[in-house]
């Protein structure tokens, strides 16, 4: 399979990954500071416990854990008290779940699935990296929708097209330039070695390009290729007044794509219960308390 399709594959199952982890990330509660929380009751719902089923064993021995771990019990098993909506409940954190589902009863079908959530949820990595993965991605499709428009504004010389509103994004720097500057073999392709917040600059700036072509009313390769680099330079000043790093700064990716992708699509065929192993043994950082 081509990389190109690989992306497209990975991007699919992350997609349909998601939709099925829907009612999990539906079922947060509250939240301290940035820190999700659910409450036990919705878990223990969720994994198809009945009433008749108790889940405490599973809370006991992942509060075992938590402690040889480090973890302060007080920040990811907290009473209700402490929120105005549900006091009698137990509110966890996605670790304190991570931790009772790897616990929980196996011939549950959905024990499975809210392992892979609470998993990948405590990798900050790997959600980093399927977030470039989309980015990447939408990049590649919607660089063919601005193809396609540029056609049909009267566009002839793609090169020089697609030189103006690079350059002018950039500062006036011309690929080979970035590319050195990044530090990038010169036969490189710089959306493959760029990270999110370099991908999400470079989509705007084509999404409206791709936007103004659309309504260009006289095809003309001239006004095609002025309107691409007055989005660039109108791009640039954006992220100039944002004062974020300008793309030219960024470092690259310390990953290519393709490896990503290769790396992702193994991530995805492992078993949930293989996820038991990667349970990090250090203390995960306490989410603050409200005062």
């Amino acid at each position: 399979m081509a990389k190109q399709d690989q992306l497209a594959e990975v991007v699919a199952v992350i997609a349909s990954r998601e939709t099925e982890f829907r009612p999990l990330t539906q079922m947060v509660k509250a939240h301290i500071g940035s820190e999700p929380l659910w409450t036990l009751n919705e878990l223990k719902t969720f994994l198809e416990y009945t009433v008749f089923e108790d889940i405490g064993d599973a809370v006991e021995r992942a509060k075992t854990t938590a402690r040889h771990s480090g973890m302060p019990l007080e920040s990811h098993f907290i009473t209700g008290d402490k929120f105005e909506d549900y006091p009698e409940e137990l509110y966890i954190t996605k670790y304190a779940a991570l931790l009772i589902t790897l616990n929980a009863d196996t011939n549950k079908p959905k024990v499975a699935l809210a392992q892979h959530y609470f998993a990948l949820h405590t990798n900050e990595q790997a959600l980093k990296d399927e977030k470039r993965l989309r980015a990447r991605y939408n990049v590649r499709e919607y660089n063919k929708a601005l193809t396609r428009a540029a056609l049909a504004a009267g566009v002839v010389n793609f090169a020089k097209f697609q030189d103006a509103g690079l350059t002018a994004l950039y500062g006036g720097l011309h690929m080979n330039d970035i590319l050195k500057r990044k530090g990038l073999p010169e036969d490189s392709n710089l959306l493959d070695h760029i990270d999110t917040e370099e991908l999400v600059t470079n989509l705007f700036r084509i999404t409206q390009t791709k936007a103004a072509l659309d309504r260009q009313a006289i095809p003309s390769e001239l006004t095609a290729t002025r309107s691409h680099e007055r989005i660039g330079h109108a791009t640039r000043k954006a992220v100039e007044a944002t004062l974020n790093p300008m793309p030219e700064d960024l470092p690259p990716a310390k990953e290519r794509i393709d490896r990503l992708v290769t790396e992702t699509r193994k991530r995805q065929l492992k078993k949930p219960d293989a996820e038991k192993e990667q349970l990090p043994l250090a203390a995960p950082t306490a989410p603050k308390r409200r005062p």
